[in-house]
């Protein structure tokens, strides 16, 4: 007899916090529902509060939440590895650092449904070339998903109102 295949999804934060607090329950919700769920962030006191609060796999790639380009290579390498070893079905990402390096290792690993969550944009509180290229980085990291979602209304209209 063969049994239904669960679908993989794999959330991506930055920082374990984020899961624990921004996103408490939705992981083990969806892991109720049927969901295989993969959880991946820096590691930390809070990545294994998280995976035994959501009750699900959490595995731990350090990311520096700063421009870091050696680091941040580094980094996608590895979570480029870690989605072609998974062969998640689904990769949603949260916080700008793992949106980009998320969504990046996601296309690059041939994951079929790509999300993002927009919680903020670093560059609305730089200046100069650091807010132009943060501004791009979001866009390429937009470019990059199925779907983003801005997680309030009021980010939603100030991304319509600036064209982005």
């Amino acid at each position: 007899m063969m049994f239904p295949v669960k679908p993989k999804l794999v959330r991506i934060t930055t920082v374990p916090v984020s899961l624990r607090l921004l996103l408490r329950g939705q992981m083990k919700y969806m892991k109720e529902r049927g969901f295989e769920v993969v959880m991946i962030s820096s590691p930390g006191a809070d990545a294994e509060l998280v995976e035994q609060q959501e009750e699900c796999e959490m595995i731990t790639l350090p990311m520096k939440r700063t421009i870091s380009p050696f680091a941040d290579l580094q980094a996608l390498i590895r979570l480029t590895r870690i989605l072609k070893n998974l062969q998640p079905d689904i990769v949603h990402t949260h916080t700008p650092k793992a949106g980009l390096l998320g969504m990046l290792a996601a296309r690059l690993a041939g994951v079929p449904v790509r999300l993002h969550t927009i919680a903020g944009l670093p560059w609305m509180e730089s200046r100069g070339l650091k807010r132009l290229l943060l501004r791009q980085l979001e866009r390429f990291t937009a470019s990059l998903a199925h779907r983003v979602y801005p997680n309030s209304t009021g980010l939603l209209q100030f991304l319509r109102h600036r064209g982005n």
